[in-house]
């Protein structure tokens, strides 16, 4: 028996609101009670009675919409889209041919009466939601045509582009519409949209199954790395290769700024992601355009091979982190070592798709002289990137699934491959997933606060890089009085300080700061040398501990670790002296 599902029915009662929606046959319960008969009006007032009933058919089969959105509706809005989109205007041109017209092929698409209103509802959701639609409609047609499959298969194709996002129509809004970027344990809420999509197509139409499949696998991907079932090769359909590679291609088309250019470099950059034929069929067309890329996104030549400098330090320390997860203890099934490792894989893939790509070599003049090679750079920047976020997606999704010790393991990695490749913005997202990964009514732990101070960048940068698997925010500071400056905006729970400093010692420093933020916890940096001072120093209690030039890694994460906590101890007990 089948419950209804209420993002949905949400949606059909606004709709009914402006339109007459009406049912079509008598409802019944699982026990056979009718709840509304036939020829009823859909109102706010039924949302209730269907909402806690269970039904005998599903409420898609028993209600229809009168003057819905119908065919020509959407062939108008593929003319719109060939007239006005440059890039789309392009393809069709390029694959146009021996009496070839996908716009014809659309005209002979027919749908039912719940296809008919899931699509209305897209329509009603945003001009951009049915753009997309159709632009995946037209580019499985056009791909199906230039790999020279059958006009019935060209149908398929066009039909399942339409309707290859109406399981999104089922999902809570929130996580489609969500106005930031959605963390990677959320979109376990969005990845299931194929599968939904691919079981109203089976049970509401009568179309040829190989729709419906090649629906559910339009984010399936040649090499295994998609979802939501990480088929590859050849168990994917050709239908549903064409669909996953229109999909990707259509995200990119509809960007304001060289799609075409755009769309072939995403292609590329990883090319075991789609099958050779189709990537070979859209690259060349793509390349024929002749169209020489311009750089609108404002970036100077400088902020690019900044860029790139930082996305190749970020992916090396994503390496690290990964690398070390080896050696944890509770890491045990064999379950969450096949996921590392397939992690890993995909990780190395991707850093070989930045050398490939030549943004290793940041310091080239020629970035500034060629338009062409700075707009590659950022256009690959971005989809290394992506590529990053979507390897953070399959390890939260997968990783969910582990006992809590086990999945906790995998959390430092998913934060890192998640993250802004950007020092401020890094940290910060760091603070930022740590407190958005507990339940919302779950009380919230604050931030750990790391102020670091030291007067070469370079020590600063290094400490830093260590850091950020353990999740801190970190601040850093280049000299005494800006550390106390950053000490007066914020609460800061260690400070970790160089000794050898112009201006003000690192000792000098932490001793103001047991003045004046006694509670905050304060360690140095030290050579040899400095050891009479240092010890002096923690007699008069102005240091907890110290570090000695150079450091040992692990052991700096496990003191800092451990004066945060110290930290955390004196400050509830501060807290519970003044309550008392």
């Amino acid at each position: 028996m089948l419950s209804v599902n209420q993002h949905y029915l949400e949606k059909v009662m606004d709709l009914a609101e402006e339109q007459d929606v009406n049912t079509t046959e008598d409802i019944y319960d699982s026990r056979g009670v009718k709840l509304i008969a036939k020829g009823t009006r859909i109102s706010r007032g039924l949302q209730e009675r269907l909402i806690l009933h269970k039904l005998q058919k599903p409420l898609e089969s028993c209600i229809a919409l009168d003057g819905g959105i119908e065919i020509n509706a959407i062939v108008a809005e593929a003319r719109r889209l060939s007239e006005t989109s440059e890039a789309m205007g392009y393809i069709l041109k390029a694959t146009q041919g021996g009496g070839f017209s996908p716009l014809d092929t659309l005209a002979k698409i027919q749908f039912g009466n719940a296809m008919g209103m899931m699509l209305t509802i897209i329509n009603r959701g945003g001009a951009a939601d049915l753009t997309h639609s159709v632009m995946v409609s037209l580019l499985s047609t056009c791909l199906a045509n230039k790999l020279g499959l059958s006009e019935r298969d060209q149908s398929n194709v066009a039909l399942g582009g339409l309707l290859h996002d109406i399981g999104e129509l089922y999902i809570e809004p929130a996580y489609l519409h969500s106005p930031k970027r959605l963390l990677p344990q959320e979109w376990r809420h969005v990845v299931v949209h194929p599968r939904i999509s691919q079981m109203l197509i089976e049970e509401l139409e009568d179309y040829p199954a190989a729709i419906a499949q090649a629906v559910s696998e339009h984010h399936e991907r040649f090499d295994g790395t998609g979802y939501p079932r990480l088929l590859a090769g050849k168990s994917i359909s050709v239908a549903g290769q064409i669909l996953s590679v229109a999909e990707m291609v259509s995200g990119v088309l509809l960007q304001a700024d060289n799609p075409l250019e755009r769309a072939e470099l995403a292609l590329r950059i990883i090319p075991s992601e789609h099958g050779s034929a189709l990537v070979s069929a859209v690259s060349s067309t793509l390349r024929s355009s002749h169209h020489q890329p311009s750089v609108q996104s404002g970036m100077t030549s400088d902020d690019a091979n900044e860029r790139a400098k930082i996305l190749f330090d970020h992916i090396a320390v994503v390496v690290e982190t990964g690398n070390k997860m080896d050696a944890l203890p509770t890491i045990r099934s064999n379950k969450a070592k096949e996921l590392r490792t397939q992690a890993l894989q995909r990780i190395d893939k991707i850093q070989r798709a930045f050398f490939s790509t030549g943004l290793d070599a940041c310091e080239r003049d020629d970035t500034a002289k060629n338009g062409e090679i700075l707009f590659e750079s950022i256009a690959a920047t971005k989809e290394i990137q992506w590529r990053l976020r979507d390897v953070a997606r399959h390890l939260a999704l997968h990783s969910a699934a582990f006992d809590p010790v086990e999945a906790e393991a995998f959390a430092p990695i998913i934060a890192m491959l998640d993250a802004e490749p950007d020092l401020r913005s890094l940290v910060q997202t760091f603070s930022d997933l740590k407190a958005r990964s507990n339940p919302s009514d779950a009380p919230q732990k604050p931030a750990r606060t790391l102020l670091l101070v030291d007067d070469e960048p370079h020590v600063l940068s290094a400490i830093a890089r260590g850091l950020r698997p353990m999740g801190y925010h970190i601040l850093t500071a280049a000299d005494g009085n800006s550390a106390l400056d950053l000490l007066a905006n914020n609460t800061v729970g260690v400070i970790l300080a160089d000794h050898h400093m112009p201006g003000m010692t690192g000792i000098e420093l932490l001793g103001q700061v047991k003045t004046t933020y006694p509670l905050t916890v304060r360690m140095v940096l030290s050579g040899h040398a400095d050891m009479e001072t240092v010890t002096d120093a923690i007699k008069l209690g102005a240091i907890y501990k110290y570090q000695t030039k150079p450091w040992d890694e692990a052991e700096l994460c496990a003191a800092v670790e451990n004066a945060f906590d110290k930290y955390e101890g004196d400050r509830l007990l501060a807290n519970s002296a003044m309550a008392a």
